[in-house]
C-alpha cells in the first residue's frame, strides 16, 4: 500500500497548495504578468481537466498524460484558451470557481484512490497537481520547502 500513501499524502499536499494559493495577496504577480485572477483560472482550468478524466479512471483505463495534452498541442495556446474562456470573471468570482473545482478535484481524487486504485506508475501520476501548484507558488515568492522535503 506504499503507493496508496503516497497518493494520500498528494491529496493532503494539494489541500495544502490550495490554502497557500488562496493566501497570496489579492494584488500579487508572476514574473510571467499573471495576477491572483489568472493564476486561479490557470489552476481551476487544469483542476477541471483531471476532474473531466477522472471517469476515465473510473471505467479502469489507465492514466495517459498525453490525452490530456497531446504532444503537438503548445501549452501556452492551451492556456490562453482558457483565459480567452474566463474573460468575464472579476478575481473574486475566479477565487471562488477555483475553490469549487479545486474541492471538486479532491473529492474526485478521494474516490479515484479509494474505489479505482490502480497498482502502476501511470496511475501515481494523475495525483501530481500539487507539484503544478508549488511550481507557480514559488513564483509567487512562497516557500515550500516543506511539501517538496516529503
Amino acid at each position: 500500500m506504499e503507493d496508496k500513501d503516497k497518493i494520500l499524502s498528494s491529496i493532503e499536499n494539494l489541500e495544502k497548495t490550495t490554502k497557500m494559493f488562496l493566501d497570496l495577496p489579492n494584488d500579487m504577480k508572476l514574473p510571467n504578468g499573471w495576477g491572483k485572477r489568472e493564476l486561479a483560472i490557470h489552476l481551476f482550468s487544469w483542476d477541471s481537466e483531471m476532474v473531466e478524466y477522472a471517469d476515465h479512471l473510473r471505467r479502469g483505463n489507465t492514466f495517459v498524460w498525453e490525452e490530456i495534452l497531446p504532444e503537438e498541442e503548445d501549452i501556452n495556446e492551451v492556456n490562453k484558451g482558457y483565459f480567452v474562456e474566463n474573460e468575464d470573471l472579476t478575481l473574486a468570482e475566479a477565487i471562488e470557481v477555483f475553490t469549487d473545482t479545486r474541492l471538486e478535484l479532491i473529492a474526485t481524487y478521494v474516490d479515484i484512490v479509494n474505489n479505482h486504485f490502480q497498482d502502476e506508475k501511470s496511475f501515481m501520476d494523475y495525483f501530481v497537481l500539487w507539484m503544478h501548484d508549488v511550481h507557480h507558488l514559488k513564483q509567487a515568492g512562497v516557500n515550500t520547502k516543506e511539501l517538496e522535503e516529503k
